[in-house]
């Protein structure tokens, strides 16, 4: 798992991902023969073998910190001692409803804050999958093995927490409601949903009837769009009508789509974002549907979270012991873990079909 580069990271969230990020990057690094004399220590006595493992969970975490895709949506929230998920609502009404996902596998539930407008949450705990790491190969010298271990369980441990992301954002899917907001009479005009379906303009591809589109539905909740994720094979969409050549693409010319200025300016910066920054941050990802008829889907996140990814570090857990097959090491971590959305915050992100 390599570390990358994010075009959009939560305002609440930037601190924790940099240091994550400056963490890993710059963190000093161990000799040779110093892993060689740690491991083989490790190796004489089982428990020294679990401290060893378990000064591995730090690491992982903040490889899934820097690359799990949870801080573009949720805001982390580290808990502590006693402390546990919870959630107060913010001004009216006092009962709503909060959903939850603190189980890979499971589904989205919801609770009721009280009549004070609080809720507790319970916080789960998922494991990866066990990595086996051949005995003879440590023995032998080849440690250094052991960042690549720590990729590999960040790597399945970010996958299940991104599953579980997903699960959550997917429910968050659906009309408004009084639970969502109850609206100044002066206000006109609202969204009823955040389930919007272009796909009768778009016709499957990313147009600019997509962009008017989103920037008219965050403009009437008042939200500024933070990242605009697409299907990795529709990214080259922008350039059937962004144009910098001038020349006819298809059907399209460029002439017709935007003006010759900006075309001028594309051509001089490499950019889309020009002016008022109607075309948001996007991100092309290969998770996203983007040929399948009727299974076209883009996301929207505005810039503000749209729900709290809580987790408990201190009860995180990497354990290392011998596996079934004595040759060799099985290796497994666990994490904790609660995705929460509260009902006002589903304003905050939009699904949309294009095709």
């Amino acid at each position: 798992m390599d570390i990358r580069t994010k075009n959009f990271v939560q305002s609440c969230n930037k601190q924790l991902y940099e240091q994550a990020i400056a963490t890993l990057t710059k963190a000093p690094k161990k000799s040779y023969e110093e892993k060689v004399a740690r491991l083989m220590e490790a190796m004489l006595d089982s428990r020294k073998m679990q401290k060893y493992a378990q000064e591995r969970t730090p690491i992982i975490d903040l490889y899934v910190r820097a690359n799990t895709f949870a801080t573009e949506f949720f805001e982390t929230k580290i808990l502590r001692g006693r402390e546990m998920p919870s959630y107060i609502t913010k001004g009216s009404p006092q009962q709503i409803p909060v959903y939850y996902i603190a189980d890979w596998g499971m589904p989205q539930r919801m609770m009721w804050t009280d009549t004070m407008g609080i809720v507790d949450l319970p916080l789960g705990m998922i494991s990866t999958d066990k990595v086996l790491t051949p005995k003879r190969s440590l023995i032998q010298g080849t440690i250094d093995k052991s960042e690549e271990l720590n990729k590999d369980l960040a790597y399945r441990l970010g996958d299940k927490l991104d599953d579980m992301a997903w699960v959550a954002l997917n429910g968050a899917i659906k009309a408004f409601d009084d639970n969502v907001f109850i609206l100044d009479p002066k206000i006109k005009n609202p969204p009823s949903t955040n389930d919007l379906d272009f796909s009768a303009d778009c016709k499957g591809r990313i147009t600019k009837d997509f962009y008017k589109g989103i920037w008219e539905h965050f403009n009437r909740l008042n939200l500024k769009i933070g990242n605009v994720y697409i299907p990795s094979v529709r990214a080259g969409d922008h350039i059937d009508w962004v144009s910098v050549s001038g020349f006819q693409v298809g059907d399209v010319r460029a002439t017709e789509t935007i003006p010759a200025n900006v075309q001028a300016e594309i051509w001089r910066s490499g950019g889309l974002n020009l002016g008022a920054q109607w075309i948001p941050e996007i991100t092309p990802t290969n998770t996203l549907e983007g040929e399948e008829a009727g299974n076209i889907y883009c996301w929207v996140v505005a810039t503000q979270p749209v729900g709290y990814n809580f987790t408990k570090p201190e009860l995180d857990l990497t354990v290392t012991k011998d596996a079934e097959d004595p040759r060799f090491y099985s290796t497994y971590t666990i994490k904790t873990v609660s995705y929460v959305i509260p009902d006002p915050y589903r304003v905050r992100v939009a699904r949309v079909k294009i095709g």
